[in-house]
């Protein structure tokens, strides 16, 4: 999934930060949100 929205982000197991094309950041997302856990 490609997105610009945080909330979505949270979703993966990985978050990639691009700036001006070159990788700002590449994490684990250790804290994946649940979509049943969304309110």
């Amino acid at each position: 999934v490609v997105t610009h929205e945080e909330d979505i982000a949270l979703h993966a197991h990985r978050i990639i930060r691009l700036r001006d094309g070159v990788v700002e950041s590449d994490v684990a997302n250790t804290n994946i949100t649940k979509v049943e856990d969304r309110q």
